[in-house]
């Protein structure tokens, strides 16, 4: 082969393998991906999967070059590929690699379906240009297109009455259908309903029908989409040829249909069942001729919901003035400057929210529809027409407080759709009438960038403190760090952080609403290293929840917590202080359970176990893989839940996206989901597992019935809070007794008390010290333990101290966990 022959054909990155179309309804595109351990050229790996779907699909197969070509010149191995496709359907691929005997550098392949021939694509050279994270493989890819096989059996096609009435009628369209190359080798299940499709078209507009039968998508093959949308195209006919006639002379509608431009006339369909002219009018817009994107495909599904959505209300109101309310809403929409050209994200999400707002108050929205701010769509339109939504959601008057203030009843303008995006994370139709009163919020704006959002903008409201430049530094390394796990930007594009008590859900430190986020007051006053570290850590938790939200309520703060954990070790806080998360009142056995249970957000005994029972799986995740694999496969699980998010008929993103994204640990995925680790009898026990594992226990506390004893030896540089006896003596900070269930602290071992701590004794006397014996990196404790304290193994002993002697405080007031063990009794 001439030598700019392989150079040609190293560039090609789609290969199609032609079949017979009895062979195949369409094509999909299978990637393959060949390893070369470095260290050693001769061990190579393949792996495969279906078009931006998991490489752990199939994992890593090693495969054996045990073959040699006739010359001799050239090792080569075979390997058959089982690669899943859409609807549970799987293709097979076979792959072959070849390496250069003299230059084990040197890597060919060749590849086909399993019908296809080896000679379709020769043998192609592939350039190994690329390295995995560990720099210890580097890999190649290229891409095949495969066929996608129908699974339906064919045969004959049927002499129905329609047929035969074409057949009488219109000789030379019936000769046609019955010619087309996948009609005449017979017929699938699919391929017959396109058929019949074609005959209700012709009934409906013959004309129609023979410009259909010129289409090339329709000559060439039919798929289970273009079959669908050859149903749409006779409701249309029915309702307006001229409309369906437009439709097919588009260029993209000549060209090819993909689910998305499926989608889009489906939805055109439902708009025109309520509202011929307004589907008349999308017909006619440039963005709907110049072919549908999938923006544009769900703002007209939108819009038939604003159109229509009223006359699905209270079925006491009368139909015809409500439809009529809902036609004249959407010929409002229609009619502004921003719906005439390309739709934009945003601009879909107006129409979106405008028709879920609809359902609640049709009136108050109209009004929305007019007001300034909405005259051109931006961004924080979207973020104001959220609030709006959740506050006539809620019902509970906060609403009407803001469509009733006198600097809202004139109309909303763009300078003020931050502070009603502001308002929808307070609590009480009073607060919210107070803040909307001119000079008592007060905005912070500023604009930043990140790595991966260049134009970012921050808004920072507050109506009972000052100002703080380290809440914006605290907001801005937030959003970087988080960005940075997830690699992407934000979903956002401005953050709106409300600072104030009446800001947040009840009982939590920050509530995140999707169209701003809110923290405490107090939480914003820093007095010390370990408070700064808490507000960050709840921002970080805040602003992780801007990607992790809609999901299942153990995913969105599993994931939001281990954000949490991830930057406490950046941070260089103790791990033991997010290692194990705090069960509190979690009494479900596991996710399973969790999942049955379904509750709110105010069931903080149940809602609470979310945030255990998720962290603890994510965590073990992290555990398991390393930082870097564990944020891949987060990112990938991101990814697969957008695409879930995306399928109106899908459940909320949950376990099957979990079992995806981490096929490999499916052991370690499925003992949380079902394996009762929260059952009272199998609970975890905080064995030590706390803290920087800086404790080597010589003997583990033990419980003689009278005293407790323990002896251990400091690790590394660890050191205890005190150094010497007679300090510890005086101080008694080093040990602690920690109740397990409850997550607080129920003293010290040695009195005095701290003065921050809450003795939970009957009395202190109850613990007496009487033995402390220390010396270098050794202690031992023995201590009486009275009945007051209940069931001993109830309690943990923790050691307190330091990393290394430079005593830097990294959690907690003075000093930092280095181990933990449960008491056992004797």
């Amino acid at each position: 082969m001439a030598r700019w022959l392989l150079v040609a054909l190293a560039a090609i990155i789609a290969l199609v393998v032609a079949l017979p179309a009895t062979a195949q309804d369409s094509t999909t595109n299978v990637e393959l991906r060949v390893w070369q351990r470095i260290s050693n050229p001769l061990s190579i790996y393949v792996s495969a999967r279906p078009e931006d779907g998991s490489w752990n699909t199939l994992g890593t197969i090693p495969l054996a070059l045990d073959q040699r070509n006739s010359r001799g010149t050239f090792r080569y191995g075979d390997i058959d590929l089982e690669v899943p496709l859409q609807a549970d359907l799987t293709t097979t691929v076979q792959l072959r690699v070849w390496q250069r005997i003299t230059n084990p550098l040197s890597i060919y392949v060749s590849a086909r379906h399993k019908d296809g021939s080896w000679n379709t694509l020769g043998t192609i050279p592939l350039a190994l240009d690329q390295r995995n994270s560990r720099g210890t493989f580097r890999y190649g890819d290229i891409t095949l297109a495969v066929p996608v096989p129908s699974g339906e059996p064919s045969q004959p096609l049927a002499e129905t009455q329609n047929l035969r009435w074409l057949k009488h009628t219109h000789w030379d369209l019936y000769r046609q259908i019955t010619t087309l190359p996948w009609v005449s080798d017979g017929v699938t299940e699919t391929e017959t309903t396109a058929v019949d499709n074609l005959l209700y078209l012709g009934a409906s507009d013959i004309d129609n029908l023979r410009s259909a039968l010129g289409l090339r998508w329709v000559r060439d093959a039919i798929t289970e989409t273009e079959s669908d949308i050859l149903l749409d195209l006779v409701y249309l006919t029915q309702e307006s040829a001229h409309d369906a006639a437009s439709l097919i002379a588009m260029p993209w509608f000549r060209d090819s249909i993909t689910e998305v431009e499926h989608d889009g006339v489906s939805w055109l369909n439902w708009l025109r069942l309520q509202d011929d002219t307004s589907a008349s009018t999308v017909i006619a817009m440039p963005w709907f001729e110049d072919g549908i994107t999938e923006t544009e495909a769900k703002t007209i599904n939108w819009l038939a919901f604003l159109n229509g959505t009223l006359e699905n209300g209270n079925e006491s109101r009368n139909w015809s003035i409500s439809l009529s309310q809902g036609r004249a809403a959407t010929a409002t929409v229609m009619a502004k400057p921003w719906f005439q050209d390309d739709i934009t994200e945003a601009e879909r999400d107006v129409v979106r929210w405008l028709a879920s707002l609809t359902r609640y108050d049709e009136k108050a929205t109209a009004t929305i529809i007019t007001m300034p701010f909405l005259a051109f769509v931006e961004p924080d339109d979207v973020l104001a027409l959220r609030s709006l939504h959740r506050l006539a959601y809620s019902g509970d008057g906060r609403f009407d407080a803001v469509m009733t203030h006198p600097n809202v009843r004139d109309g909303i303008t763009d300078d003020e759709t931050t502070l009603v995006a502001a308002t929808g994370a307070i609590r009480g139709a009073s607060e919210v009438r107070h803040i909307l009163v001119r000079g008592n919020a007060r905005t912070e704006l500023v604009f930043e960038k990140t790595r991966h959002t260049p134009n970012l903008k921050i808004s920072i409201i507050r109506t009972g403190t000052q100002p703080r430049q380290t809440t914006l530094d605290d907001i801005m390394d937030s959003v970087e760090f988080v960005e940075g796990i997830m690699n992407r930007p934000l979903p956002v594009s401005h953050i709106i952080v409300v600072v104030g008590d009446y800001a947040v859900t009840e009982g939590y430190a920050g509530t995140n609403y999707g169209f701003a986020f809110s923290v405490l007051s107090d939480d914003e006053q820093h007095e010390t290293p370990a408070d700064t570290f808490r507000f960050r850590s709840k921002i970080i938790h805040e602003t992780a929840h801007f990607f992790w939200r809609g999901h299942a309520s153990w995913i969105d703060e599993g994931v939001a917590n281990t954000f949490e954990y991830l930057y406490g070790v950046d941070a260089g806080v103790s791990p033991g202080q997010r290692e194990t998360p705090y069960r509190g009142r979690c009494e479900a056995h596991d996710l399973e359970m969790l999942t049955e249970w379904d509750p709110a957000l105010g069931q903080q005994g149940r809602y609470g176990c979310s945030y255990f029972l998720g962290q603890s799986l994510f965590h073990e995740l992290l555990a398991e893989l390393g930082r870097t694999a564990f944020s891949q496969r987060l990112q990938e699980l991101y990814r697969l839940s957008l695409d879930t998010k995306d399928d109106p008929k899908a459940e909320t993103p949950g376990i099957a996206e979990v079992r995806q994204a981490f096929p490999d640990q499916a052991a370690i995925v499925e003992k949380h989901w079902s394996g009762k680790l929260n059952a009272p009898e199998n609970r975890p026990i905080d064995d030590g597992a706390r803290g920087h594992h800086l404790v080597q226990w010589d003997q583990r506390p033990v419980y003689d019935g009278e005293f407790v004893t323990f002896r251990g030896t400091l690790l590394g540089d660890a050191v205890l809070f005190n150094e010497t006896v007679a300090e510890a003596q005086e101080n008694g900070r080093n040990f602690r007794l920690h109740a397990i269930d409850d997550n607080r602290y129920v003293g010290s071992i040695l009195p005095p008390l701290p003065f921050y701590q809450s003795w939970k004794l009957d009395d202190v006397g109850d613990v007496v010290a009487i033995q402390y014996d220390l010396g270098g990196g050794t202690f031992s404790v023995r201590f009486r333990f009275p009945q007051a304290l209940g069931d001993p193994s109830d309690y943990m002993v923790y050691v307190r101290g330091f990393q290394d002697e430079s005593r830097t405080s990294f959690f907690g007031w003075t000093s930092d966990v280095l181990g933990g063990a449960r008491i056992q009794v004797e």
